[in-house]
């Protein structure tokens, strides 16, 4: 089974909501939407993390990296300042 095949068998598998967040680019690749910058990103690990739940349809996070990371950062200080404050 061809690279194409293995792809379009993946993308057989996801809900409809996760098929409007996904997408071939031209090369053929599967790219996935990040729903908090509102960009396309390579589908794999190196720009989205996995999913902490197992049996999931969607195996990677919704937030590339990048965001998934401002977020965290903006919630640790918020941690940390109210930590302070008390």
């Amino acid at each position: 089974m061809g690279t194409a095949a293995v792809v379009a068998k993946k993308i057989m598998q996801l809900s409809k909501a996760e098929i409007a967040k996904r997408r071939l680019d031209e090369d053929g690749n599967l790219e996935r939407f990040c729903s908090d910058c509102e960009e396309w990103w390579p589908a794999d690990r190196e720009f989205f993390y996995r999913q902490s739940r197992r049996g999931g349809r969607a195996p990677l996070h919704t937030y590339c990296i990048a965001c998934y990371l401002e977020r965290v950062k903006g919630y640790r200080l918020k941690r940390k300042q109210l930590a302070a404050a008390i």
